[in-house]
């Protein structure tokens, strides 16, 4: 899984990535980028860079790193292939 920075990540650069995992003859699903999980709430219009990843066959994680457990059905409803959640937001779930 690699780090992403949806907000600094340009077309241009899914582009060479497309480019390369096609010359490779890579499979995109075993790609994993990780983004952050909070950005994509308030930023709604990150959404279209996860999907253009999501087509390529790369598989979008999402990192939480706020532990608020009230905002977990929130980042459910995101289209991540997975979700990284902080411990404090997981025991707070089994009380």
């Amino acid at each position: 899984v690699v780090p992403v920075d949806l907000l600094t990540l340009e077309d241009a650069q899914i582009d060479w990535l497309e480019r390369e995992l096609l010359r490779r003859g890579f499979v995109g699903q075993q790609l994993g980028v990780e983004v952050d999980a909070e950005l994509v709430l308030e930023r709604r219009d990150l959404l279209a860079r996860m999907h253009r990843l999501r087509s390529l066959g790369v598989q979008v994680h999402g990192a939480d790193r706020s532990g608020r457990v009230g905002q977990l059905p929130e980042l459910a409803r995101l289209p991540f292939d997975g979700l990284r959640l902080p411990l404090a937001a997981l025991q707070a779930t089994d009380a």
